[in-house]
């Protein structure tokens, strides 16, 4: 009887959280602006739903529109009806939250005990970043969840010794290069301290390899998942690398970067925690401490790096997840306190969890440094179109109209028009072959940003300032340009 007691208890509060998590969405719709990236991988799951090519395409082709994001709304575009749009991306970054919220309590009432994890879980709850993540229908708090439940899983190897930890370190490491592949040198990060872990402990034979292919397994499967989706899709392994090579950085930066923590007067009482956790653990000559702190300035040094390259495209995602990494390093620094009376730690941790609520009371002037823009409203996509076909019917009753790049999802989506297609490799010759005695068109994103990475742009250099090949110039409808192919395209050069 108490059994089924427990199980009624745990279905009603499963209830009333997912009820919790609709509200706070549907209240987010009209607070809280969606993240730019939400509509786009949205569209591109409908896509995937109605079995289109391009559909498979985007989720594999892009670096900077990895697949995991993409996956973890599908179910719910498929659900939900498509008069809520923006909704799916909403629930899944909420549930994401509640998942780092979690993974943080858990750890933290593991290290330092009830009151202390409590304190910490709600300084990030109530932090107005963390609040706006959870709400903006991003990739910031899958982020953050993953990146958490990797340094805390590393930590709590070297601890306990424990091979689940170990695994879930990996699984992690994996699902946040799945989600963000710019974390790649932040998870290299981690596995460099297995490495340097595994030298040092004493291991009996060949327990070491088997140790390092059990933390380095799950990692190498999951990017390898990515590898054969490119070469089954797109016909080449490394497709979504190529942009990287066309990564265009600004022509001056200051020093230090703005996206660097330390630049931020906010970050000081953050980062504060890691530095003291590093001096902790030097003193108690803990390795694990040392290097949960040393992997909170890694997430600092590599929002700069990605900024010098020129492709910290959002701050706020690569930053949130140092704000956790550092209430993580909060945690554990509780634990190292030299105290045994419970009183005195609990008030050591609500001293420094409050102080930063105080001082934080905003989002550090990084995260806003280059504010998107705001995608076009959907009312808005559609009179473009209807404007762009007007035009193309009064040159000839066979128009097609290839609209390229992944910003064409966002642009077409809720358009049921056959003329306009979406196109992620676009090539000439293939265009002139599959849609031979017909006029075709060109629409080409204005470059920018992570866009100049793009295959258009890559294959087809300066195409939309001077066109290419047989192109002819037609229009401009704000960042976008139509050209027509006009008489045989010609073969691209190998």
């Amino acid at each position: 009887m108490a059994s089924r007691a427990k199980k009624l208890s745990a279905l009603l509060l499963g209830a009333l959280l997912l009820a919790g998590v609709l509200i706070a969405c549907l209240i987010g719709a009209d607070s809280v602006p969606l993240a730019p990236d939400s509509m786009i991988r949205e569209s591109l799951c409908r896509r995937m739903i109605q079995g289109a090519t391009e559909g498979r395409q985007g989720l594999v082709s892009s670096t900077w529109f990895a697949p995991l994001p993409t996956v973890a709304r599908l179910p719910l575009v498929y659900l939900l009806p498509d008069s809520l749009p923006g909704l799916p991306s909403r629930l899944v970054s909420l549930l994401f939250g509640l998942a780092t919220l979690a993974a943080l309590g858990r750890t933290a009432w593991r290290w330092s005990g009830g009151v202390p994890a409590a304190l910490v879980v709600t300084g990030l709850a109530v932090h107005p970043a963390f609040i706006t993540a959870c709400l903006d229908g991003g990739d910031a708090t899958a982020i953050a969840c993953f990146t958490l439940l990797c340094a805390a899983s590393w930590s709590r190897w070297v601890l306990e010794d424990r091979l689940t930890h170990l695994s879930l370190m990996s699984l992690s490491a994996a699902l946040l290069c799945l989600t963000r592949f710019e974390m790649l040198a932040w998870a290299g990060a981690g596995f460099a301290f297995v490495l340097l872990h595994e030298a040092t402990a004493p291991r009996l034979p060949h327990q070491r390899q088997a140790i390092l292919i059990l933390g380095v397994l799950p990692w190498a499967y999951g990017i390898s998942l990515w590898v054969l989706g490119n070469w089954l899709i797109m016909g080449d392994a490394l497709y979504f690398l190529r942009g990287l090579a066309h990564l265009a950085p600004a022509a001056s930066h200051r020093f230090p970067s703005p996206a660097l923590p330390v630049s931020d007067p906010s970050w000081i009482l953050p980062l504060a925690f890691p530095a003291l956790l590093i001096l902790a653990a030097l003193l108690k000559r803990e390795f694990a401490g040392l290097s949960l702190g040393l992997l909170a300035f890694a997430g600092a040094a590599v929002a700069a790096g990605l900024d010098a390259l020129g492709c910290l495209w959002t701050p706020s995602v690569i930053l949130l997840p140092l704000l956790a990494l550092c209430l993580l390093a909060l945690a554990r620094l509780t634990a190292l306190v030299p105290t045994q009376q419970p009183a005195r730690r609990a008030a050591f941790a609500a001293l420094a969890t409050l102080v930063p609520l105080v001082l934080l009371a905003g989002r550090p002037t990084a995260w806003n440094a280059a504010p998107a823009t705001p995608a076009p409203l959907r009312e808005e996509n559609l009179a473009m179109l209807d404007e762009i076909r007007d035009l193309v019917d009064s040159q000839t009753p066979f128009a097609t109209v290839y609209v390229c790049g992944y910003d064409s999802f966002n642009l077409l989506d809720g358009n049921t028009d056959p003329t306009f297609l979406r196109e992620l490799d676009f090539d000439f010759a293939r265009a002139t072959r599959e849609y031979e005695g017909r006029t075709l068109y060109l629409l080409v994103p204005k470059p920018g940003g992570r866009g100049a990475t793009e295959s258009i742009h890559r294959k087809f250099p300066g195409i939309y300032t001077a066109g290419f090949a047989n192109t002819l110039y037609t229009g401009d409808w704000g960042r976008w340009r139509l050209f027509e192919l006009v008489d045989k395209p010609r073969e691209e050069q190998p």
